[in-house]
């Protein structure tokens, strides 16, 4: 499916803008909207989930500052310019160089694995009891199964990156 790439109105781009992605799309940069969309919703929601420390919401705040910014650059770039834009995973666009080869998959498999097991444990309680609100600490289990599953998943893609 190809979406045309075109500048539209001021108005409606500057109040997207605030929504990391959605400029983007407006604007028909659909892979590099989706994926701002996407990873900015992924530091934000995980380190919810899993009850992880405000810290990591910085993640999500610079995502977003970043989101503004690359929104206001595609927005304000002369005709001729924006005209050579192609639309790119934001990741591509970040890191040309990177290639998802079997040591990245494996590492960040590994540390989305250690992260899940890490809520988990700091949901049991000094006394090992799981909290005294069940429904918390259901919801932070569950979100730190599915980082784990996450995981999982991404040293599974790797073995078989190897076997290719």
């Amino acid at each position: 499916m190809h979406f045309s790439h075109r500048k539209k109105s001021e108005v409606l781009e500057f109040f997207t803008s605030f929504i990391p992605g959605a400029t983007e799309m407006y604007m028909g940069f659909m892979k590099s909207g989706f994926s701002l969309m996407l990873v900015f919703f992924t530091v934000l929601i995980i380190p919810t989930l899993i009850s992880l420390p405000t810290l990591f919401m910085i993640f999500a705040l610079l995502v977003w500052f970043f989101s503004f910014f690359h929104a206001r650059n595609l927005i304000s770039c002369p005709d001729e310019e924006f005209d050579k834009q192609e639309d790119k995973f934001i990741w591509e666009e970040l890191f040309p160089t990177l290639t998802l080869n079997k040591h990245v998959l494996t590492w960040s498999g590994a540390f989305f694995i250690l992260m899940g097991l890490d809520a988990i444990l700091n949901s049991a309680g000094e006394d090992g009891h799981f909290g005294d609100y069940y429904n918390d600490t259901a919801t932070n289990i569950l979100g730190a199964i599915m980082v784990i599953i996450l995981g999982v998943y991404l040293i599974r893609q790797a073995k078989k990156h190897v076997k290719k």
